[in-house]
């Protein structure tokens, strides 16, 4: 619920595919990065800037870089699964 609250007062309208897109992922970051106050080293802040956010976080995520990422993957994919059935 706190996600959707907190993409609800970012863009109004929250579907599937505000939060299960490629840049689903990154709503998904910032939301937690927020919720959590947490830091992240200035490199990769910089990753997630661009275009590449997504990817930037799913690759930390993936090496296990980026705790974060991972928790941010993780929730992503969670609601994936969720939207498939």
């Amino acid at each position: 619920m706190e996600l959707l609250q907190f993409l609800a007062g970012r863009y109004g309208h929250v579907s599937y595919e505000r939060i299960l897109s490629g840049p689903g992922l990154v709503n998904v970051y910032e939301f937690l990065r927020k919720k959590e106050a947490a830091e992240e080293p200035p490199a990769f802040a910089e990753q997630t800037g661009g275009s590449n956010a997504a990817a930037a976080i799913s690759h930390a995520a993936l090496n296990g870089t980026n705790s974060l990422a991972e928790r941010a993957l993780d929730l992503w994919v969670r609601g994936l699964r969720r939207g498939s059935r």
